[in-house]
């Protein structure tokens, strides 16, 4: 029974085509799922409250600097 389970396994790591293409699927896989956990993880922005921050805030201009030229 040992003897062929190590026999699966050394045919597995002589296809090297095998192991070829489970060197680019792996990474492929896990990083495609990490990046999708990633981005459901991000949070929802608040658009209304960001585009408050961004606007400039509204200063009082003195009556004198508004006459001046």
């Amino acid at each position: 029974m040992d003897e062929q389970k190590a026999l699966s396994w050394q045919a597995l790591y002589d296809n090297m085509w095998g192991i070829f293409a489970l060197g680019l699927l792996l990474p492929i896989v896990i990083y495609t799922v990490w990046g999708i956990v990633e981005i459901i993880n991000v949070p929802q922005l608040d658009v209304n409250s960001a585009m408050q921050a961004l606007q400039p805030a509204q200063q009082a201009v003195p009556a004198e600097a508004a006459l001046v030229h």
